[in-house]
């Protein structure tokens, strides 16, 4: 008896080790999806709510080291110009505005065009 035990318990195993080999194996990770780009409206064009989101946006990190706010500032600023550029693009914005506001919130020219995809 003590045999058949151990042939049984043997066939178990190999029974159990073929299943998880048959197995569904692992779904890769879905690429991901196309970036949307936010087109701006009118309120959005405002040179006020321009102005509050961008310290809005800078806000919650005041207590970070300053290594990293001006990490953050320029990627925030960089958010900001393309925003005053689109703003520009699509009539919503006039220029001396956008100057007023890269002037107010130190950003530099334009920004550089996205790399295409």
């Amino acid at each position: 008896m003590p045999r058949a035990r151990q042939l049984l318990l043997l066939v178990v195993v190999c029974l159990s080790i073929g299943s998880a080999a048959l197995a569904e194996p692992a779904k890769p990770p879905r690429p991901p999806g196309k970036p949307t780009i936010y087109q701006p409206d009118q309120q959005t064009c405002q040179v006020s709510t321009i102005t509050a989101a961008y310290q809005r946006h800078l806000a919650p990190f005041a207590d970070q080291p300053e290594a990293v706010k001006q990490k953050l500032r320029g990627m925030q600023a960089d958010i900001t110009s393309r925003t005053i550029e689109r703003c520009l693009s699509q009539g919503l914005l006039s220029a001396s505005d956008a100057a007023q506001l890269r002037r107010k919130l130190g950003l530099g020219k334009a920004p550089a065009p996205a790399p295409a995809r």
